[in-house]
């Protein structure tokens, strides 16, 4: 896989003004098209799961584009992406994460750790504090991510059951190999 755009609870696929498709893993496909979808689903904690609002609905300051930042996932404990076919194939990723925290949310009331690989790039993360507020779009890049075959992201919250208020969010996902 050389580049994937992945737009987590929207409404359906799309394609950005740059003419870049985002793919949305949560949407049933039918029939399923081999060539553009494998089958990768997040898994959640209890209670989480696709949350919609809409950039037509819910102002999403700096939201590029603004269709990823429209919708999230709330909730989402882990997410495996298959990249390769064979560990002879291993190679390195640059990775933007998307985030938005929703109306309502207060400074302190949604942290969480990002892992990738098992290994945590962000502790304490805090969409509303990184952001300046809720609703700011924000990215955050990781350069030079490894992988041998599957790409795991997990999003840790810091009790074993959070709350929807307290419950880690994401809106998009952006990966490109790196061929170097």
């Amino acid at each position: 896989m050389k580049q994937l755009n992945v737009g987590f609870g929207a409404s359906g696929d799309r394609f950005d003004d740059e003419g870049n498709l985002w793919l949305v893993p949560t949407v049933p496909r039918i029939p399923k098209i081999p060539v553009l979808w494998c089958h990768i689903l997040p898994e959640f904690y209890e209670g989480g799961g696709r949350s919609i609002e809409g950039t037509l609905f819910t102002e999403v300051r700096d939201a590029k584009p603004p269709f990823v930042f429209g919708s999230h996932l709330r909730g989402m404990r882990k997410f495996v992406l298959p990249l390769t076919e064979s560990e002879k194939d291993a190679a390195e990723y640059d990775v933007h994460l998307a985030f938005a925290a929703p109306p309502g949310d207060r400074p302190g009331g949604r942290t969480f750790d990002v892992k990738w690989q098992r290994q945590t790039v962000l502790k304490g993360f805090a969409v509303v504090q990184e952001a300046g507020g809720p609703q700011p779009a924000i990215w955050r890049e990781f350069s030079r991510i490894s992988c041998k075959t599957d790409l795991t992201l997990e999003l840790v919250a810091p009790a074993e059951n959070p709350t929807p208020a307290t419950m880690p969010i994401i809106n998009g996902l952006r990966i490109k190999r790196r061929d170097e």
